[in-house]
């Protein structure tokens, strides 16, 4: 390892060379320092903004995934290695590529064409402000919708995608999903949201009557009133809207008997408006014949 001046790099310690690399604005210096043993040292010359794209370019092949982390970090990485970087395996790496200055239209492109699972578009959402990534919803969003009556729909990290996307976002994108059986999939996700007693109303409504297309498809109206995760306003609003449209569906009745007949008991002398032509008012009457004990 060559001297330079005032440093002599063989004979420094790891923690120096670390903080040479990490405060030299000497190309030559940073130069000879990626060549380092420690990895440490060659994370720090890709933490560097100074160091020279030709060092960056090389450092992208190290063999520590985290030094490549930097290199995408790096605003000083050429375009043409952030492009390869996007195609990166580790979902990590593409996201923080999202985040350096230099970033074009068709490396967004590329990592945004990522799958909704856990390597792709969900893993946006978890390494993400909110704000920072709100440059990119738009077209997160416009993937979301196209991919959704694919297989993808089937995704065991759709529920974060939902769980995580931000409240003011959710009604829109619901609105984009075009068939109703598919959206009542999303219901428990939804409902299961720490901020679900926050939504509209009539969102919620929509989203449950959404959810009653789907019952043929799973065990949902059992999961929906037997969900820890659902806090107990929500469950309690769900009984209301079941009542309000005068619905009668044998797996709901049965659900809500087994595991929100204390929401019922509590309701039961109630009047709750039901929705139709003709308002009216219903006292229970027809619902406690389906509930009856």
């Amino acid at each position: 390892m060559k001297r330079y001046a005032q440093y002599d790099l063989e004979n420094m310690s790891v923690e120096e060379k670390e903080e040479l690399a990490r405060t030299t604005k000497n190309p030559e210096i940073l130069r000879e320092l990626a060549k380092d043993e420690s990895y440490w040292v060659r994370k720090r010359v890709a933490e560097n903004p100074n160091t020279p794209p030709d060092v960056l370019r090389e450092l992208v092949e190290d063999e520590e995934i985290f030094v490549s982390f930097e290199v995408a970090r790096n605003p000083n990485t050429p375009v043409d290695v952030l492009r390869e970087l996007a195609e990166h395996e580790d979902y990590r790496c593409r996201t923080i590529v999202l985040k350096n200055p230099n970033v074009t239209d068709d490396i967004i492109d590329t990592i945004l064409d990522r799958k909704v699972g856990t390597d792709g578009l969900v893993a946006l959402l978890e390494n993400f402000d909110k704000e920072e990534l709100r440059p990119f919803l738009d077209r997160i969003y416009d993937r979301f919708v196209e991919n959704f009556n694919t297989e993808e729909v089937t995704d065991t990290y759709l529920n974060d995608f939902v769980y995580m996307m931000p409240r003011e976002d959710l009604v829109n994108v619901y609105q984009r999903l075009e068939n109703p059986v598919e959206r009542g999939l999303l219901s428990i996700y939804i409902f299961e949201r720490e901020d679900a007693t926050e939504l509209p109303d009539d969102f919620i409504e929509q989203v449950f009557l959404d959810s009653l297309e789907a019952i043929g498809l799973n065990d949902l109206p059992y999961i929906l009133f037997d969900d820890p995760y659902i806090k107990p306003e929500i469950v309690r609003k769900l009984v209301e809207i079941y009542i309000s449209n005068d619905l009668h569906v044998p797996d709901v009745d049965k659900a809500i008997k087994s595991y929100a007949y204390d929401i019922y008991e509590e309701l039961k002398g109630r009047d709750i408006e039901i929705n139709s032509s003709r308002k009216r008012y219903y006292s229970f009457r027809r619902f406690s014949d389906g509930l009856g004990r």
